[in-house]
């Protein structure tokens, strides 16, 4: 189950979370998606805890929403989160940000003009996320424009796992990092088609499913049990337990 934190557009003016939505729910027929207002997102995991949180408007969210999603990624829980067009980057979610060890700054550019863009610099092809895009007729990123972007800095243990050209280095679009038991991905694009034209890729549904994939496999179907060890809970799509003595017939 995956809990997607964001707020839907227009008729005629998708979100970051609507062109999410679609594509998992179009492609994944095994993951169920959950659509949470950011402001409601605690007390939506609060019921029931996530295999992941996929955000996409952090500028919504107070505090102590932000706090219990820190929470929830250090004990071991999985979170996508996909920066908004939006010029400043408010006091908690940066704070939010810098807990996690990405620390945001300015905008790439001042404003938004036509015919300015960076473009993709280098991609960590050997990464999970990367896996159906290794093939030499796949690999061919020239054509992702990104109008805008935030400037976001890795802290240490974080990777990029993809850059842009920047002004005078590389700079993370994707970065990926740890934090106490649980793992985090930012993009540090948006969605938005006035911002990146990821969204209309074919790219980005393969590159969307692979990302989430990685960050919360399936549970395991079965596994060995020691005598002594702590029994968890049942995972989500779990049907039924079985025990098995060593040496039993079944």
């Amino acid at each position: 189950r995956a809990l997607l934190a964001g707020r839907t557009g227009e008729a005629t003016r998708l979100s970051g979370a609507d062109f999410i939505r679609l594509a998992l729910e179009g492609a994944s027929r095994d993951l169920a998606v959950e659509l949470a207002a950011p402001e409601t997102l605690a007390a939506t995991m609060g019921k029931r805890m996530p295999g992941l949180v996929v955000l996409t408007d952090t500028s919504s969210m107070d505090g102590a929403t932000l706090g219990a999603l820190t929470a929830y990624i250090r004990g071991g829980g999985s979170a996508l989160i996909v920066l908004e067009a939006a010029e400043e980057v408010g006091d908690e979610a940066a704070a939010f940000l810098r807990g996690l060890g990405a620390e945001p700054g300015a905008l790439r550019f001042e404003e938004i003009r036509e015919g300015r863009f960076d473009l993709l610099a280098s991609i960590k092809l050997d990464h999970p996320v990367f896996a159906p895009f290794r093939g030499a007729q796949y690999n061919d990123f020239s054509s992702r424009r990104f109008q805008n972007y935030r400037v976001v800095t890795g802290g240490e243990g974080t990777t990029a796992l993809a850059a842009f050209e920047g002004a005078d280095r590389e700079e993370a679009a994707i970065l990926e990092g740890t934090l106490g038991a649980g793992r985090w991905i930012v993009w540090t694009f948006s969605l938005d088609p006035a911002w990146s034209n990821v969204a209309k890729s074919p790219r980005f549904v393969p590159l969307l499913l692979e990302t989430v994939a990685y960050l919360a496999p399936p549970a395991e179907a079965w596994r060995p049990i020691g005598v002594g060890e702590p029994l968890a809970a049942a995972p989500e799509n779990a049907e039924r337990w079985q025990a098995a003595m060593p040496g039993a017939a079944g």
